[in-house]
């Protein structure tokens, strides 16, 4: 069954004989037309302007194909059947995995049936009889025409996209099991980064995003992190296919690789300005980001993830506020707070001063303040001598100096850690 248009099918025009003959010897320029089609839809789309010759070569044969299709529904007087329109539907199912869009596919057939339109009337404009017979005639058919195979197309390109968007979410869902569960399986990471077209071996970070609800629901789940998705990938400026994703303890992960020739540091950076545009971009969603350090192989990306999940957790912890986290910044926090025995060796020096009256408190001031002795004094609300007195105790009963950095970096951890455990506390 046709599509219907406007109430109804329009058929083919009954054309002259003049106009027949004319049609007929427009089907033999086919080639030559094509390249004037090509070279129109490549100026005038970007999607379509640097593409590599093998994908010009098929968008070549697509429009012969076309061009074709539509000499033949004019002189046969039929529309085409679906069954005939093969290579258009295919190609548009093509376009999905070379990364044209939907709208710069539908903008294609636009331009080339306005271009094919200039041909055909070119081609008549000598005789005043074809020309009239071309603008009253064939026009109407013209728009109805294009506006059928474009519909085709469309759904076409729809359900290819559909197809490949599921078995992607399949490998991505499999990939993380393996990061997560058996970062062990090397065969298997490589396999699945080689299906998804990620780079196994390229060092990569993760991003983490903390969303504010979790999401509860099928389809407010997709429809919230489809609309999610592609806000970040627009500020990340890459495709949502061209990283890993996944959603875990209410964080939305991303795993960012490390571009050729970038260094460490700068690659660092800009994951940074980039995350805190999404911060500042008003998605309602994302509460916090974090970025973990670069890791390699299904382990380093597992580690990664993990880092960067509790950059945030303690970032907030230690310091509070809506802002990106480094795990760099919290890293000597964590392992610390992984051990025991160091752990314990940190509480035992808060101990010590512990037992004088505000020690620990002038301590704290100490390096809240940056260590600048008369604004911790006018904070504590005491002389500068009596302050001199109690930094001077704080050294006695440590045994250290508080102009030897070593000290000042084991006082700092101390400090920040029973903030930490303050805040991890229950209750």
């Amino acid at each position: 069954m046709q599509p219907k248009i406007g109430g109804g099918d329009l058929p083919p025009p009954r054309l002259s004989p003049q106009l027949r003959a004319l049609i007929k010897a427009q089907l033999t320029e086919v080639p030559v037309q094509a390249e004037q089609v090509v070279q129109a839809i490549r100026s005038s789309i970007d999607d379509y302007s640097n593409i590599d010759a093998s994908i010009v070569e098929d968008l070549r044969r697509t429009v012969q194909f076309n061009l074709g299709l539509w000499y033949r529904s004019l002189i046969s007087r039929e529309m085409p059947v679906p069954e005939a329109l093969g290579e258009a539907l295919t190609s548009a199912q093509r376009r999905v995995s070379q990364h044209i869009s939907l709208t710069a596919l539908l903008r294609a057939y636009r331009i080339g049936s306005r271009t094919f339109w200039a041909i055909m009337l070119d081609a008549a404009r000598k005789d005043p009889a074809l020309h009239e017979e071309m603008l009253f005639s064939v026009s109407p058919y013209l728009l109805y025409y294009f506006d059928v195979i474009s519909q085709s197309v469309a759904s076409s390109f729809n359900t290819e996209q559909s197809r490949q968007t599921r078995w992607q979410d399949r490998l991505r869902h499999e990939l993380c099991a393996i990061v997560f569960n058996t970062p062990e399986n090397a065969e298997g990471f490589r396999s699945q980064t080689q299906a998804l077209g990620l780079d196994a071996a390229a060092p990569h970070t993760v991003l983490a995003l903390q969303l504010d609800t979790p999401l509860i629901g099928l389809t407010e789940f997709d429809e919230r992190m489809e609309t999610l998705l592609a806000a970040v990938a627009r500020i990340l400026r890459v495709g949502r296919d061209q990283f890993l994703h996944s959603l875990r303890n209410d964080h939305l992960l991303y795993w960012l690789p490390l571009l050729r020739g970038e260094a460490p540091l700068a690659h660092e950076q800009r994951l940074l300005r980039q995350a805190g545009t999404i911060l500042e971009s008003g998605l309602r969603e994302v509460r916090a980001a974090g970025l973990g350090l670069s890791g390699q192989g299904a382990s380093g990306w597992r580690l990664s993830a993990q880092q960067a999940m509790k950059a945030i957790d303690l970032g907030a912890r230690l310091t509070g506020g809506r802002s990106v986290r480094l795990y760099t910044d919290i890293a000597l926090d964590d392992a610390v707070l992984g051990s025991e025995e160091t752990a314990r060796y940190f509480d035992v020096l808060l101990e010590r001063i512990s037992v004088e009256v505000g020690l620990l408190e002038t301590l704290n001031v100490y390096f809240n303040l940056g260590q600048r002795r008369k604004a911790v004094a006018g904070a504590l609300g005491v002389h500068p001598n009596t302050l001199d007195y109690r930094l001077h105790r704080i050294e006695v009963l440590l045994g250290a100096s508080l102009s030897d950095t070593d000290w000042l970096v084991k006082l700092h951890t101390a400090l920040r850690l029973r903030r930490l455990r303050s805040a991890l506390r229950p209750g």
